[in-house]
């Protein structure tokens, strides 16, 4: 009896927590999947646009609301119909860099 109730209340828990909803707040509007290292004195910041790749540092982690966007990637003009949806773009320092 004891184990079915925690069973029950755990499904329940679980339920709660796939229904929740994210929002970044750093990029509200094309904020998904967002990647964010610290290196050398700044936060440096990504995430999925659909577009491009742009990353942009700051400082301090709020910065990062409004700090201008690099475009570091962007599909080419040459082969357009060869890149679509970029998604989860990540920031990994390697070797210090």
């Amino acid at each position: 009896m004891f184990f079915s109730k925690l069973g029950l209340l755990v499904l329940s828990g679980a339920s709660a927590v796939l229904g929740a909803s994210y929002s970044n707040p750093l990029e509200p509007k094309d904020g998904g999947d967002p990647s964010i290292v610290w290196y050398d004195g700044y936060w440096y910041f990504t995430a999925t646009n659909y577009r491009d790749i742009s990353v942009r540092r700051a400082t301090t982690l709020d910065g990062l609301k409004t700090a201008l966007p690099k475009t570091v990637w962007a599909p080419s003009a040459e082969f357009p119909t060869r890149q679509c949806n970029i998604w989860a773009p990540e920031l990994h320092i390697v070797d210090g860099q």
